[in-house]
């Protein structure tokens, strides 16, 4: 028996979470980023497959627009990084911990 699950995903980086796109329901709209080059009434009315696409498109820039963010946060100092970090609740706690004593050294 094959069951193919949607794995579809949309990136916030505002709390580095990667939500399926299939569960968010009326939800996605807020999570959806301002600004994205693929209109979210567009991806919304788009067939799976394609649909799968753009999102990737849309993850993708959401990804550049972080690594800018994270390149003025890693040249402060490393309290910096990791209070940056620490404010996104999908982070790992363990993953900070790590961060905190490689700042240490």
């Amino acid at each position: 028996m094959s069951v193919t699950r949607n794995t579809t995903r949309l990136l916030n980086i505002q709390d580095y979470g990667y939500y399926r796109a299939d569960l968010l329901g009326e939800a996605a709209e807020s999570i959806y980023p301002e600004g994205a080059l693929i209109g979210y009434e567009e991806s919304l009315s788009a067939t799976a497959s394609r649909q799968k696409r753009l999102l990737q498109i849309v993850n993708m820039q959401q990804q550049c627009l972080e690594a800018e963010a994270l390149r003025g946060v890693i040249d402060e100092l490393g309290d910096a990084s990791l209070d940056y970090f620490s404010s996104k609740k999908n982070v790992v706690k363990g993953d900070l911990k790590g961060l905190a004593r490689r700042g240490s050294r």
